[in-house]
């Protein structure tokens, strides 16, 4: 059976003597790699389809994906913030706010005088 090279689509495996490899899902390929092993390797992200190089990040993934289809969390509440517009009156509060907790200590400081 003559073989043709081709990008793996790997997939991590646990088995239950905590041992972990990734394997081909590939009709014809048997192609198994154990994790510590494949730092860099080339594979197809499960996401986007697209080839990329291991990280350690994507190690630890069962369906390794590539790091332009990772979401971060941070990342999208920092965008929703950004895309809030900010109300007049929401920043008159927080400056009301502000100047009470600065007229308490001052008064707190007077007293201890």
């Amino acid at each position: 059976m003559a073989e043709t090279k081709h990008v793996h689509k790997l997939r991590r495996r646990r088995y239950q003597n905590g041992t972990a490899v990734f394997f081909c899902v590939g009709d014809d390929c048997t192609f198994k790699i154990g994790t510590e092993f494949s730092l860099g390797k080339k594979t197809i992200c499960w996401r986007c389809g697209e080839p990329f190089n291991l990280t350690p990040y994507s190690l630890t993934l069962a369906k390794p994906h590539c790091e332009a289809c990772h979401k971060h969390k941070s990342s999208e509440t920092i965008q929703e913030i950004r895309t809030e517009p900010l109300r007049l009156e929401k920043i008159d509060e927080t400056l009301e706010e502000l100047r009470e907790r600065a007229e308490k200590l001052v008064r707190v400081d007077e007293i201890e005088l």
